[in-house]
């Protein structure tokens, strides 16, 4: 099974929501092209915004395919990757979002199927990524960048073991795609 982890679009917050500015359409345009070329079995999408607006675009290109809706995934407090204390947090935060977060992963990997997207956020999907790799999250706030737009790849074998396919991928084309998945070498202009 591999797992498309698509970080939404560039943002722009408003006073209770953030939505995608122009170049962020343009983004989930991009990941929408791309994905398209991959037979998708499920999508999960956070119900935040600018993560549904993302999968919007995707939607216009394969809208037969089943989706989901889980707040599970909406964004988590960055405090759990390593990020800095947000004056205003609510109590116990970080222990709920690291709870609904492990419970999603851990369900997820139940799944039996060949290729699931989830659209999401920055910080969840650095999450999930050291889960996969099974590392301690705190450092990833500043060691995996995680770009608006950008696809990262978590590949389960029959065992129940993952890998990270790929981090940050951001250059959605076709044949970039193609490449990829034909094992051909990728350029160092595809990750940042």
């Amino acid at each position: 099974m591999r797992i498309f982890l698509v970080r939404h679009g560039e943002a722009i917050k408003l006073e209770n929501d953030s939505i995608l500015t122009k170049k962020g359409l343009k983004q989930s345009k991009n990941v929408a092209k791309a994905l398209a070329k991959i037979p998708i079995d499920l999508v999960f999408t956070s119900n935040l915004t600018r993560a549904t607006q993302t999968l919007e675009e995707y939607k216009k290109l394969n809208g037969s395919v089943k989706v989901e809706i889980s707040p599970e995934i909406s964004e988590i407090y960055r405090v759990i990757i390593g990020g800095p204390e947000k004056e205003g947090t609510s109590e116990n935060r970080e222990e709920k979002d690291k709870t609904r977060s492990d419970n999603f992963f851990a369900n997820l990997l139940k799944l039996k199927k060949e290729n699931i997207a989830i659209f999401s956020h920055g910080n969840i999907i650095r999450y999930f990524l050291s889960k996969a790799l099974n590392v301690d999250p705190k450092g990833l706030w500043e060691k995996i960048v995680i770009s608006p737009g950008s696809i990262s790849i978590i590949e389960i074998n029959k065992k129940g073991m993952t890998r990270v396919k790929a981090i940050n991928l951001y250059e959605h084309q076709k044949q970039f795609l193609e490449d990829f998945f034909n094992g051909e070498i990728i350029s160092e202009n595809y990750l940042q």
